[in-house]
């Protein structure tokens, strides 16, 4: 059984998260360009 969990149901409040999401995704960048910049190549190991 899961435990510690707070289920939000106030629709106020559920709308803000979803909006927040929603920008942060908006705002992210393409994880190929990251990967290549902080890993390395993405091509595999030979």
């Amino acid at each position: 059984m899961i435990e510690g969990a707070v289920r939000f149901t106030d629709h106020a409040v559920t709308a803000r998260c979803r909006s927040e999401i929603a920008a942060l995704h908006a705002s992210a960048e393409v994880l190929e360009g990251y990967f290549v910049r902080e890993v390395g190549s993405p091509a595999a190991p030979a």
